[in-house]
């Protein structure tokens, strides 16, 4: 396999046309492209055969037809490397002027598996579509951030806009196909890019598409677009037999402004059914659960399943809390279907304190309460792995508490004995 020079590219233009067959690019990776391409050669015309300065590699540029479509500003490009066993590689690249997956699986280009049956996303036309093959890699990109084309799925109560894709084929050895859809989806007065990974294969059904969201978006009206969202699945509001807006407390739907930092949707778009609905939203607000006792960046959580005809929810809240300037803890709260009843607030993971004053950051918690003499430990550290209350909102108080600790200390409970590093449990009834 010899490096192709440039006069062999330069002497293969006839007609303002230049044909790269496999007598001047013999590579491996090349005879898989033109299989691939169901091509004898890749045509260039208006060529310019460009030469590296202080290099050999190579540089073509013009435009290609290519299955009847026209690739604007199509390149190809020859390097040498030390890389790999081949003395040189190549990219070859251009953007499609306007294409369809119909066009691009009638050319070989792609396999339609997850998508052969969604006409409306078969049948679209895609413009300004990028395409890449690398020789390393032995692999297509094709990739278009976004359309015109939009595919409505009423039944699950939302529509999939502007939609874009990328995909990924290789052809050596290691076969391996990426799908990957783009589009914008409303919730509310807000607009949304997420991205479908396809086929899904997910734990839930073989066949369904996880929608998700790809960064943090602020809600253009806050709380009131996800609930405007979540009020369009019927099955969801026939389950719960409430307004969802008040299966929250009144201060947090109060709050005016949220980011959706979480948002994932199983659905099948074949049989138009919703799976999953998983969201988390947050704001920069606090939220006083009693006098004294408050979660920083208020945040909603939600996860919904629509399985064998059932709907199951659990709604949660969730915040930061702050033992010291340094120290803090994420507490969660799960939510019951009515509010009057009892919450269950956990802290998620563990903490180090740095001494057990730490501990009257909780307002219901005194040291004194906790019958623990001053002398009887000399602390260094303080781990604490778990902490769980009960929040009775009709009383408006914390009825329970329990926590633990891995004290880094000496213990001289027993005269004369000393204990070091004690673990310590506490439960507290509160009155």
């Amino acid at each position: 396999m010899s490096y192709p020079s440039i006069t062999q590219f330069e002497n293969g233009i006839s007609d303002n046309t230049l044909l790269i067959d496999k007598q001047i690019v013999d590579h491996p990776a090349f005879s898989a492209l033109l299989n691939a391409l169901q091509q004898e050669y890749l045509s260039f015309v208006s060529p310019k055969v460009l030469n590296e300065e202080g290099t050999n590699n190579i540089t073509i540029e013009g435009e290609s037809f290519f299955f009847a479509d026209v690739l604007s500003k199509a390149d190809f490009y020859l390097y040498e490397t030390h890389e790999s066993d081949a003395q040189y590689e190549f990219e070859w690249h251009g953007t499609l002027a306007a294409t369809s997956f119909s066009t691009l699986y009638k050319n070989g280009i792609i396999v339609p598996d997850p998508l052969n049956w969604v006409t409306e996303i078969m049948n679209g036309v895609f413009n300004e579509v990028d395409m890449l093959y690398t020789s390393h890699d032995e692999a297509f990109a094709i990739e278009v951030n976004s359309s015109d084309i939009k595919f409505e799925i009423p039944e699950v109560g939302f529509s999939l806009d502007k939609l874009g894709f990328y995909y990924e084929r290789s052809l050596g050895q290691n076969i391996k196909t990426t799908y990957r859809l783009y589009s914008t989806i409303q919730i509310g007065s807000s607009a949304i890019p997420t991205q479908i990974e396809l086929p899904a294969g997910n734990d839930i059904d073989p066949v369904c598409w996880v929608l998700k969201t790809t960064d943090i978006i602020i809600l253009n009206d806050g709380l009131k677009d996800i609930i405007g969202f979540l009020s369009g699945q019927q099955d969801l509001n026939a389950a719960l037999g409430n307004d969802l807006l008040t299966l929250l407390p009144a201060a947090v739907n109060a709050i005016p402004q949220f980011a959706l930092t979480n948002f994932v949707i199983h659905f099948n778009p074949q049989t138009k059914f919703l799976q999953l609905l998983d969201f988390s939203i947050q704001s920069v607000k606090s939220f006083e659960l009693v006098p004294g006792f408050s979660l920083k960046d208020i945040g909603v959580s939600a996860f919904i399943t629509f399985l064998d005809n059932k709907v199951s929810c659990t709604l949660g809240l969730f915040g930061r809390l702050l033992f010291s300037e340094l120290i803090e803890a994420g507490l969660s709260i799960q939510l019951p279907l009515n509010l009057t009843d009892d919450w269950r607030i956990a802290m998620d993971g563990s903490i180090d304190l740095e001494k057990l004053s730490d501990l009257e950051t909780l307002p219901f918690i005194k040291l004194k309460d906790l019958n623990i003499p001053p002398e009887w430990l000399t602390v260094n550290s303080i781990h604490m792995d778990n902490l769980n209350l009960v929040f009775n909102p009709a009383e408006g108080k914390i009825k329970t508490v329990a926590f633990s600790l891995q004290v880094n200390a000496e213990s001289n409970l027993i005269p004369g004995l000393t204990v070091k590093d004690p673990y310590l449990e506490f439960n507290l009834t509160l009155n």
